[in-house]
């Protein structure tokens, strides 16, 4: 039996924001907090308020941070771990199986 492509995969169907499992915050939540911050919330109150990490408040409202963050993850030499991106791709893939069905394209 031939392992035939599912059709997601021909057709190059992405995730999208509303279903992306590594965002913690909606886009009205980060404007929310965006205002908040400049209104003179601390970190630490719309951290607990949001129920996210600081650093994660820090992203979205300081681009410093951002900055900053970028610099330390290019200095740190990141090391590739081939298994671990295959774990990660997989998941991806059943993640796209649960939202657009598990058809198998004909072909």
């Amino acid at each position: 039996m031939i392992n035939l492509p599912y059709w997601f995969e021909l057709q190059k169907l992405r995730v999208g924001r509303e279903n992306d499992r590594r965002r913690k915050l909606s886009d009205e939540e980060i404007n929310a907090i965006i205002e908040l911050r400049a209104s003179g919330f601390s970190i630490r109150k719309l951290a607990k308020m949001f129920k996210v990490d600081r650093n994660t408040i820090k992203w979205h409202t300081s681009p410093e941070f951002r900055k900053r963050e970028y610099e330390r993850k290019r200095r740190m030499n990141y090391y590739y771990n081939k298994e671990k991106h295959r774990l990660a791709v997989k998941r991806y893939r059943e993640h796209l199986k649960e939202i657009y069905g598990l058809r198998r394209c004909r072909c």
